[in-house]
């Protein structure tokens, strides 16, 4: 004997979502149809059920709440319905239920019951299969993603490391590029100072020396003090009172931008340690002229405002201390002038005894002209 279950009402929507999930395991009933008709009872939810299975389902069915009724189906004939659970011809329960169920056909039974869930009957599905396949493929496709993702990663983290080895192969060959221009722009500055120096005749230092006077004289007016300056420097360009007037005067001026071109002027002319010479001779007196031989002689001479031999003599032992640690020479000569013709003429190596005063007299060649 085979029976139909069909739901009357559904109280709450817990057991609608699950009446509605187990109706759409059925491949002829989608899940937005069975909500449908979950909403709108009756409807049939079991066919051909056997009298334990119809136990089961009334059992469950009373826990959800569900209200439902039971029919009794007649048999066709030439059919042999196939269920998987149906129970053997010799089960006691079978053949007590007809009666009970009969009564219950005269007189349809509402049955109440708790909330608790029941499982679906039906656990293999095409439906599920489908999502089964979905989950697959997707899980797939975002591993396939992140495999992509990671070698990009990869592959730029190589590119980024390549390009700062490229980085530090071209700074490290421009340093060596700056260094050797440096070098060669040295050794081009060095053989500038060493050059030979052009005699100038006494008539143009006189020359020289009477247009830095008047240069002097009118030193508030820059216009003129610079004229009378270049006019000096073109009679005796080693005229340094010349090339210092004219920084000051440009200084005095504003004339920045020309007062630093002449300053690599006398650069080129006196050497790269003209100024620092100049400062070291400051405190001692006023710098006259300071050039470097072909020879690799250092000659500076300044104006002392001393007259004593032994002042004199102090004051050339400190500038020789000084001079040696600032040039590239091999011999240094120190000529510190009282008046014309009259002061102190100092020559030694650059490697001679400074240690004491006492070793300097001895090893340098000290000349004192009265």
């Amino acid at each position: 004997m085979k029976y139909t279950l069909t739901v009357t009402s559904i109280n709450n929507n817990r057991a609608k979502m699950i009446i509605a999930r187990q109706l759409a395991h059925d491949p002829a009933i989608s899940l937005q149809s069975a909500l449908i008709m979950v909403e709108k009872p009756p409807f049939v939810l079991l066919k051909n059920l056997t009298a334990h299975e119809l136990q089961y389902q009334s059992k469950q069915l009373n826990r959800l709440g569900v209200k439902f009724t039971i029919t009794e189906q007649k048999p066709e004939k030439d059919s042999q319905p196939f269920h998987p659970n149906s129970l053997p011809e010799n089960d006691s329960q079978i053949k007590e239920t007809p009666s009970v169920l009969k009564e219950k056909r005269e007189q349809p039974i509402i049955h109440e019951g708790s909330n608790k869930s029941v499982l679906p009957i039906r656990t293999d599905t095409p439906v599920k299969r489908k999502k089964n396949n979905y989950l697959i493929f997707s899980t797939a496709g975002i591993l396939l993603i992140l495999l992509l993702i990671a070698a990009e990663f990869i592959t730029s983290r190589n590119q980024k490391h390549y390009a700062i080895k490229k980085k530090i192969l071209i700074s490290s060959k421009i340093a060596h590029t700056s260094e050797s221009e440096k070098s060669t722009e040295s050794t081009r500055k060095q053989n500038k100072e060493k050059r030979s120096r052009e005699k100038i005749s006494p008539k143009s230092e006189h020359e020289s020396h009477l247009w830095v006077d008047s240069a002097r004289a009118c030193e508030n007016d820059y216009l003129k003090a610079i004229n009378f300056y270049k006019i000096a420097i073109s009679f005796n360009k080693y005229n340094m009172h010349a090339w210092f007037g004219l920084i000051n005067t440009y200084r005095n001026a504003g004339m920045n931008k020309e007062m630093i071109q002449t300053r690599e002027q006398m650069e080129e002319i006196f050497g790269s340690s003209v100024f620092s010479v100049t400062e070291t001779v400051k405190p001692f007196g006023e710098i006259l002229d300071v050039y470097t031989t072909a020879s690799d002689a250092f000659r500076v001479e300044y104006k002392t405002a001393q007259n004593s031999e032994q002042s004199i003599l102090n004051q050339t032992y400190a500038l020789a201390k000084a001079f040696r640690e600032m040039c590239n020479c091999k011999t240094i000569s120190i000529f510190a002038t009282i008046a014309p013709g009259k002061g102190m003429i100092v020559h030694f190596n650059k490697e001679a005894s400074l240690s004491t005063l006492a070793a300097f007299k001895k090893e340098a060649s000290i000349t004192f002209l009265k």
